[in-house]
């Protein structure tokens, strides 16, 4: 069997960082992506399509990213993460067109799903690449890909209704995909250090086995679980309290503007402690304000306490993925982000379909608390799959090779490693 051999790329990618570009670039898809919620009511006044279809428009987006990050990450531990990102790009502006001008609910549908290829070929490449070579600072650069994507999630809503609402329906999604055709080039150009190796591209079973990657895909998942809560029942809890549509959104941007800004400052906590250690304590935290997040029945009390899990959430779930970068070898980078991204969609997904009946007839405390709950199970599995992973930070080798560098802090052991990786 050939022996597993790491060669970065673009060896000049050392002089120039492409997290700029690719924080810019989360963004902007991410913003593309969640400009269409906003747009949903006015679009169905447009074409003329059942509320039920809601849903359905949602559904296929995360279902189309889940499958994609789940079979097409570990393209980029081949050599292929710029031709990913490429395709991510390309994917986005046809969705984005095709959702400008559809005249049916079949093609709103078929837009979508094509969008959630496009986030779900974007997303694991990106984070490969932000963190190839750099094994000392993997949480703090998985902090600002989260940055990006929260950052999209407030900015895509806001100018989307406002270009929508200057102009037409149609404008708004023109614009995101004029913006995202700017950086074609740009990904053609710049220099991207990518792992490839000589042996067969990594497969997510062989990841799934390793307990390492397990115990951090699970707790990845539990602390992204309340996000199918909130994407469910965030805005008709607020409505209850006697929120406006306008108070909605500006919750939404008392979410995002503290997620953005500690999500790097996260990263470096980890990268000195330990990512799995303080995404285990973030896990704490957010089933601790998940439970309060439920009580109050006033909505300015309510308002502050989702900064607050904002600020929580924005140390610990970066932290998770970083968890389960350490658990993978150079190899396997995109791959194990592939898999922890698209189990973290689904468990949201599964978390949405629960949320809105148990908000529904058992009420707010209701629902926060068994997402709460759900947390606190998700967390108790991953330290009970290993505590040790936990208890000490690995070490990672000053001045090495980016393979000697992952080698070095990653918490896998030869045994652990299928039998060609370990010759």
């Amino acid at each position: 069997m050939p022996t597993i051999r790491s060669v970065i790329v673009n060896s000049n990618s050392s002089k120039y960082d492409p997290i700029v570009l690719l924080v810019i670039g989360t963004s902007l898809l991410m913003a593309s992506g969640s400009v269409v919620f906003t747009l949903l009511p006015s679009m169905q006044d447009k074409v003329g399509f059942p509320t039920w279809g809601f849903g359905l428009i949602a559904g296929i987006f995360f279902a189309a990213s889940l499958v994609a990050q789940l079979a097409l990450a570990r393209f980029a531990d081949r050599g292929k993460a710029r031709v990913l990102l490429v395709t991510a790009i390309l994917l986005g502006v046809a969705s984005l067109i095709w959702m400008a001008f559809a005249g049916s609910l079949l093609e709103i549908t078929i837009a979508r799903g094509i969008g959630g290829l496009a986030t779900g070929c974007w997303g694991p490449a990106a984070r490969a690449t932000a963190i190839a070579g750099r094994p000392d600072q993997t949480a703090r650069r998985l902090g600002y890909i989260a940055m990006g994507d929260t950052s999209g999630l407030v900015v895509g809503p806001l100018l989307g209704s406002l270009l929508a609402t200057t102009f037409s329906i149609e404008v708004p999604f023109l614009v995101f995909a004029a913006l995202i055709v700017c950086m074609t080039p740009v990904l053609f150009t710049s220099p991207i250090a990518e792992v490839t190796t000589r042996t067969e591209s990594p497969k997510i079973t062989t990841l799934v086995r390793r307990r390492t990657v397990l115990q951090a895909t699970v707790l990845a998942v539990a602390l992204f679980l309340p996000v199918g809560l909130y994407e469910t029942v965030w805005g008709k809890h607020i409505s209850n309290l006697g929120g406006s549509t306008h108070i909605i959104a500006l919750s939404v941007a008392l979410y995002g503007l503290p997620y953005m800004v500690i999500a790097p400052l996260g990263g470096r906590l980890g990268d000195r402690v330990g990512p799995a250690r303080v995404a285990l304590f973030g896990a704490a935290g957010v089933v601790a304000i998940t439970l309060l997040t439920g009580l109050p029945r006033n909505l300015w009390i309510l308002l502050p306490i989702g900064v607050i899990e904002a600020m929580i959430s924005a140390v610990a779930y970066p932290n998770a993925l970083a968890a389960v970068s350490n658990a993978c070898t150079p190899q396997e980078q995109a791959t194990g982000q592939g898999l922890a991204g698209a189990a973290s969609i689904g468990g949201a997904g599964l978390m949405a379909l629960l949320a809105g009946p148990i908000f529904e007839f058992g009420g707010p405390v209701a629902a926060f608390a068994t997402a709460a709950g759900l947390v606190a199970l998700g967390a108790a599995v991953a330290y009970g799959l290993g505590p040790s992973a936990f208890s000490t930070k690995p070490p990672v080798t000053p001045g090495g090779t980016p393979d000697a560098g992952y080698r070095s802090s990653v918490n896998v052991s030869v045994a652990d490693l299928p039998p060609s990786a370990s010759r």
